[in-house]
């Protein structure tokens, strides 16, 4: 691929996410209702017709962005509530071994008793600890 091709796609990826955040301000204002983000990308695919390399790469893009940040597809997210995680300045790393190495190391360190299954509905600090809120 050439960097053109690159440099286009990645033009075209932040025109798409700014069009994104103009249609979110819309919705939150007018008070719509929330539809799947795959509805919004298809319509905009749509409205500007790009030139087939480029949406392939863009779409892959959000396939990346999607499946590796969130572990879902566009088909299941929010367009009123999706946000990428631009504040994050950090690199992306991949966790070889899943997450489990990082809540095994924490739940040794500060958790008394792990619950499994249950759903977390705040988590808050309190002076020195942590404190979650959870359903069964």
């Amino acid at each position: 691929i050439s960097q053109s091709i690159l440099d286009a796609a990645e033009n075209a990826w932040d025109k798409m996410f700014f069009s994104m955040k103009k249609e979110q301000s819309r919705m939150r204002h007018a008070r719509l209702p929330d539809k799947p983000l795959a509805e919004f990308l298809e319509e905009y695919y749509q409205s500007v017709r790009l030139e087939p390399e480029i949406e392939r790469l863009v779409r892959f893009q959000w396939f990346a962005e999607c499946s590796s940040d969130v572990g879902a597809s566009v088909e299941a997210l929010s367009l009123l509530y999706w946000d990428q995680d631009e504040e994050f300045k950090g690199t992306h790393d991949l966790l070889r071994e899943s997450y489990k190495p990082i809540i095994d190391f924490w739940a040794s360190k500060s958790v008394k008793q792990a619950r499994l299954g249950c759903t977390v509905s705040c988590i808050r600090q309190v002076d020195a600890h942590v404190e979650v809120t959870y359903t069964q």
